[in-house]
């Protein structure tokens, strides 16, 4: 799964360099740490709001392959002429290869920064409409920071039980009998208090990382490799034998309200060119399908087989 994103520690004061140089970091570091592991293969999960981290793995994973595959047959052209728009679209320093393999991918509930606000729940769908004018509102980004304060404020005075009565009843009934559940309810209050107690800018950064007012650098490379291998035959089978990805799978709850259906399918459609394996649970919402599902996500992550 990704590792801590950047602004998240206790003493990491840092923006870097706005919400494009939050998610380029990560992806560094994460290659920087497999290098330093010593893995030849590792499996990724993004989660939520890891959907978009995870996507920028991805991103650079293809961009390392192609630019391999270039230097290897000296094709300065690449995947059918897809590398001569390289030079417009920003991607994060890495190296010419990728130092491991991703043996596969499980984007569980992933938010896709483009894919907009409808069909989200009130309280989210104003943290979305605020966190995308941050780019060009100073008054937008305070809003921002002055929403993580009370409850990062709260989180440290007032008890699990007390905490847990505030949660918005209108999520889906299947994931407020989780989230209320006498012994996950407190864990997971548990684990946003100590994400809260870092303190209302880090939480800001996040959102504002995530839910942008315009599209992000990863998003641009996934879709011209996705259009790249449009090109690469004409058929499904072609496409798939020069994608530079590895197997992906959106997981999706069609009750999710925190974050919509409609983001994995545009995941799925926009930046994946119709190549992942889209499984969607008509019974399931957000922490519902997060916390049910999770063996079989992660048995995709690491065998690439639904």
């Amino acid at each position: 799964s990704d590792p801590p994103t950047k602004g998240q520690g206790a003493d990491d004061d840092d923006d870097d360099e706005g919400p494009d140089g939050r998610i380029r970091s990560c992806v560094r570091d994460l290659w920087e740490f497999v290098r330093r592991m010593g893995w030849e293969s590792f499996s990724i999960v993004g989660v939520s709001g890891g959907g978009p981290y995870a996507l920028a793995i991805l991103a650079s994973y293809a961009e390392m392959r192609e630019a391999a595959e270039v230097a290897a047959t000296g094709d300065s052209e690449g995947e059918g002429g897809a590398s001569s728009s390289a030079a417009a679209v920003p991607s994060p320093p890495s190296p010419s290869t990728p130092p491991a393999e991703i043996r596969a991918a499980s984007i569980v509930a992933g938010a896709c920064c483009s894919a907009g606000s409808d069909g989200m729940m009130p309280s989210n769908e104003t943290l979305h409409r605020i966190a995308s004018s941050c780019s060009t509102s100073r008054w937008a980004r305070i809003q921002l920071y002055i929403m993580f304060v009370l409850p990062s404020v709260l989180i440290k005075f007032l008890p699990a039980s007390v905490m847990l009565k505030m949660i918005p009843t209108d999520i889906p009934p299947v994931d407020y009998d989780i989230v209320t559940d006498i012994y996950f309810g407190p864990f997971l209050i548990g684990v946003l208090g100590d994400a809260l107690r870092q303190g209302g800018r880090s939480a800001g950064l996040e959102c504002e990382a995530l839910f942008r007012g315009t599209p992000p650098y990863f998003e641009e490379i996934l879709k011209r490799h996705a259009a790249s291998r449009r090109r690469s035959g004409g058929t499904a089978a072609a496409a798939a034998g020069s994608s530079n990805l590895p197997p992906v799978a959106l997981y999706h709850g069609e009750l999710d309200r925190n974050v919509p259906l409609s983001h994995s399918k545009y995941v799925h459609r926009e930046l994946l060119g119709g190549e992942s394996e889209w499984i969607n649970f008509n019974d399931m919402g957000h922490m519902s399908l997060v916390v049910e599902k999770a063996a079989e996500y992660g048995r995709f992550a690491v065998t690439g087989m639904a």
